[in-house]
């Protein structure tokens, strides 16, 4: 029987959309009696047992511990991976308190790439044939060995550290190769926007096939995987544009059999487990090829948006979850999943995004929220801020600024009443993805 307080105190650590839909789900059980967010949006507090500490940064480890001193808390869930990153499980978990999230050690799979896939390598894990480039003349010379000797049509550029999804580079030409060491390693907008992030650069194989999102819940023995999830990276439809932190999300996915999952859980979430005791929350990106699974990537957190997706469709307690998870008791929570029903989730952005915002393209008032909330479709905020003295006019304030989260019997169901809320919601220069949904809508055969 899992040993849970009657009433529970949760600090969660982040303020985008995934922690709004890590906020609502928490809010369904009654033995939640706080839920304080850091820093958290303006639009989380819809609900009397929310706060928001907006002026504690999320990637300031220290100044979250001073700020927290005083305070009670039950239960850590952290989102942010630079909190992750910074070592901030590690210092709550030194507090005794304990926390959804894993030690600044692990969080290593996600802020360090070369690690990550060194790791995979050493551990058997199936994942993309992959070089280390130190510098740009270094990276240059690989990209020459392999698109003018070895003829590879495609290779595939990562920055080393964080960059908010947005340090992978696609090239199909030697051209395009060069011009992503430039914008990453030298001096383009990646680079000055991530300044850190391509010390080193990770330079792999292009795997042709379709993408999958597997999340993981592990106490570090026993673990909880959710429904699998297929986000959309590209900023524009058809799978093109730039690399963004994620434009949507449908599933769960058609396509990915349990034959297919006992692969992934066998070959690759449970190497990683044992090899690591890790404990927290496992976010695994595919690239499946001909039926087989290869790791794209791992988080070390929950995916955005793969939260905003999979937790609509858990119909027990996300609370219990959490707290299974952090206090080694996953083994006596048993997840109820709703398995009939299609989520589809969009995100609205702001025209630039993912580049950055000028003071010219943030704070128009957001328009429509109240009508698209009763379509009946959840609407979750990432990117807003409460416009002062209104009567609960919010503002864009950010590149991904909301997200609309339908769930319903069909991906057809669900993809009409996405875009008939998007259509509802507007400010200037909102944007988004009209095409998230009809990979699924293709894969069992009906049409629009």
């Amino acid at each position: 029987m899992l040993h849970i307080p009657d009433s529970v105190t949760v600090g969660v650590v982040g303020g985008g959309g995934s922690e709004a839909a890590i906020v609502d789900a928490l809010l369904k059980d009654t033995r939640l009696k706080k839920v304080i967010c850091i820093p958290g949006r303006d639009g989380y507090r819809r609900d009397h047992r929310v706060d928001c500490w907006s002026d504690v940064p999320a990637d300031n480890v220290k100044k979250i511990m001073d700020e927290t001193a005083d305070t009670h808390f039950d239960l850590i869930v952290a989102r942010q991976e630079v909190f992750l990153a910074n070592g901030g499980a590690d210092a709550f978990l030194a507090r005794g308190i304990p926390v959804v999230g894993c030690t600044q050690d692990l969080a290593r799979l996600e802020s360090d790439k070369v690690y990550a896939k060194r790791f995979f390598k050493d551990h058997g894990i199936p994942t993309a044939d992959f070089a280390i480039a130190n510098s740009a003349d270094e990276a240059r010379e690989i990209v020459d060995d392999w698109m003018l000797k070895r003829w590879r049509e495609k290779v595939v550029q990562k920055a080393k550290g964080l960059a908010e999804g947005k340090g992978v580079i696609i090239a199909s030409s030697h051209k395009e190769a060069y011009a992503a060491i430039q914008n990453l390693m030298v001096d383009g907008p990646l680079k000055k926007a991530y300044p850190k992030a391509a010390e080193q650069l990770v330079i792999e194989e292009f795997l042709p096939g379709r993408e999958a999102s597997v999340t993981v819940f592990s106490d570090g023995i026993s673990f909880v995987d959710c429904p699998v999830f297929v986000d959309h990276k590209h900023r524009n439809e058809g799978d093109k544009g730039q690399m963004t932190g994620g434009m949507g999300v449908y599933g769960p996915d058609p396509l990915f059999t349990e034959e297919l999952r006992q692969k992934v859980m066998t070959r690759i979430v449970k190497p990683i487990i044992a090899a690591t005791g890790y404990k927290g929350v496992l976010y695994v990106g595919l690239m499946i090829v001909n039926d087989e699974p290869y790791v794209l990537e791992t988080n070390v957190r929950p995916g955005d948006p793969e939260t905003q997706g999979f937790l609509p469709l858990l119909d027990s307690s996300f609370l219990e979850l959490c707290w299974g998870t952090a206090t080694s008791q996953l083994s006596e929570v048993k997840p109820v999943w709703n398995r009939t029903e299609a989520v589809v989730a969009l995100a609205l952005v702001s025209g630039p995004y993912p580049g950055a915002l000028a003071d010219t393209d943030k704070g128009y008032a957001i328009s429509g929220l109240k009508e698209a909330e009763k379509l009946g479709i959840q609407v979750l905020h990432a990117g807003t801020k409460l416009a002062r003295g209104s009567d609960g006019v919010y503002l864009n304030w950010g590149g991904r600024v909301l997200y609309v989260v339908a769930k319903k019997p069909t991906f057809t169901e669900a993809m009409r009443l996405t875009h008939a809320a998007a259509e509802l919601i507007k400010w200037k220069d909102r944007e988004y993805r009209a095409d998230i949904g009809l990979k699924a809508i293709w894969a069992l055969g009906h049409g629009m």
